[in-house]
């Protein structure tokens, strides 16, 4: 799926690195929360999964590279957006009829990585008021 990972090997970390020299995964498992402290906005959080990669190619080359292998996945690109620094979104439509999105961001500098983060609402209530 993201240049690097052909082999489907990801170093998976439980917190992100202090050093971003080195790709990885993570993953936010859903939590209780309120943001605010008010009993009535407690709910879950949503679910997080975050990988760091590198790419030497062009943003759009990227970009291109990962539509085509999302949308065997089922995600949606969403339309092109200025952004800096840039990015792109695609969206899918779960099982449950919620939506998760997809972010790919550039690094604001070398050699910093790049982000591709999936980001789905939980199952149970969702926290609100944040």
């Amino acid at each position: 799926m993201l240049p690097g990972y052909s082999s489907g090997s990801i170093p998976w970390v439980r917190s992100i690195p202090a050093s971003l020299e080195a790709s990885f995964a993570t993953e936010i498992e859903p939590f209780i929360d309120s943001c605010d402290g008010i009993a009535n906005t407690r709910g879950w959080s949503q679910v997080v999964v975050e990988v760091a990669f590198k790419w030497h190619g062009s943003v759009p080359g990227l970009f291109a590279l990962l539509t085509p292998r999302l949308a065997r996945l089922g995600w949606t690109p969403d339309p092109p957006q200025e952004w800096n620094p840039p990015q792109q979104a695609w969206h899918k439509e779960l099982a449950n009829g919620t939506m998760a999105s997809v972010q790919v961001m550039a690094p604001e500098g070398p050699p910093y990585p790049w982000f591709f983060t999936v980001t789905a609402p939980p199952v149970g209530k969702a926290v609100d008021g944040c």
